[in-house]
């Protein structure tokens, strides 16, 4: 059946997947959509967290048995062919989300969050799962051998933020980089080396780092709120080069990996999308909003853009285009009842 969430200022001609919420913005009803040029379909009720596999598969997080899961979420996959569900979890009592499916569609990193905490890697169809234990395990490193030492000891008990695979995989080796809280002294950047699946190494590469995105060929930058730049880095830490002085997050690399764009901000706070070429010349405001996502093809950038601050609704957003060749904007998605974290995932 098709439901129609949204208003479409301009049909789009390409199509993508969304998240909402409802109009209260308690994060109920969150709700996975597809939209192209003709509708949109409502895919997962109480479905976040979505996560693309190559062959048209989508990993997500949902909560499908209330009764029993007491609100966890499960990781499940739907393929978006024959609209077939799997649950690949399916612990009632504890709760995974934020999968994200290697570049080859063979593993799904997740977290978990047992009383102990975890970062979680399983085969594609739930099998061969393995855990850190986040919270008790310690991983101790050597501090002198980075260019810039981490504050706090050189013993870290993990709480792993958020983390992103490297789109370059050779012989079986996988690199994900990942973030992690050091002892409350913010957060700490880090590698992860995989061969098929098992942890080889880990390695520590740069101190108060977010939004860390790797580009197609495996160029590796991130935002650092040490001194309010955009890095980019090596994966062991060497390397180290400032390609933009600007506070910034939200950083996304376009397909050819020829630039990258994120949300900038101003001394006074004031947020704005910005598009720079890989090397960061050039860097120039697109429009006023945040969350950029680039196209497939290259030709465009969705965002943000903001248009409820009630008191108590904050962050409704409207989807905004941005043509790379006419330098237009326009509306894609108008919304003014529903509460969204967009998540934007383009479909081939």
């Amino acid at each position: 059946m098709i439901i129609a969430l949204f208003s479409c200022s301009q049909a789009p001609s390409y199509r993508f997947l969304s998240v909402s919420y409802d109009a209260t913005g308690d994060f109920t009803d969150q709700t996975i959509v597809q939209h192209d040029s003709s509708q949109t379909v409502k895919l997962v009720v109480n479905g976040w967290n979505p996560s693309l596999f190559p062959d048209r598969r989508l990993a997500y997080v949902a909560s499908e048995d209330e009764e029993n899961n007491q609100g966890n979420g499960d990781i499940w996959v739907l393929d978006l062919k024959s609209g077939k569900k799997t649950n690949l979890t399916n612990t009632h009592m504890v709760n995974e989300f934020n999968p994200t499916v290697s570049p080859d569609g063979k593993y799904i990193a997740y977290f978990t969050g047992t009383n102990k905490g975890g970062f979680c890697i399983m085969n594609s169809d739930g099998s061969d799962n393995w855990c850190l234990d986040t919270m008790n395990w310690v991983y101790t490193i050597n501090c002198s051998e980075y260019d810039l030492p981490p504050t706090g000891s050189c013993s870290d008990r993990f709480n792993v933020m958020s983390f992103v695979w490297s789109p370059v995989v050779k012989n079986g080796i996988y690199d994900i980089v990942f973030n992690s809280n050091w002892e409350g002294e913010g957060n700490k950047l880090y590698h992860m080396v995989l061969d098929e699946g098992s942890l080889l190494y880990m390695n520590l590469i740069a101190d108060k780092a977010v939004s860390q995105a790797i580009s197609p060929s495996g160029t590796l930058i991130f935002a650092s709120y040490l001194n309010d730049t955009i890095v980019q880095i090596n994966f062991d830490g060497s390397g180290r080069k400032v390609l933009i002085n600007q506070e910034a997050r939200d950083i996304v690399w376009s397909q050819d990996g020829s630039r990258f764009a994120y949300t900038g901000y101003t001394p006074e706070g004031v947020g704005s999308v910005y598009m720079a070429n890989s090397d960061g010349s050039d860097p120039k405001i697109v429009a006023e909003g945040s969350s950029p996502a680039w196209s497939l093809d290259g030709t465009f950038i969705l965002f943000e853009k903001q248009f409820r601050t009630d008191a108590q609704i904050f962050g409704h957003t409207n989807l905004y285009k941005y043509d790379l060749s006419s330098g237009q904007e326009t509306p894609v998605l108008e919304n003014k009842d529903s509460f969204f974290n967009y998540d934007i995932l383009f479909l081939n």
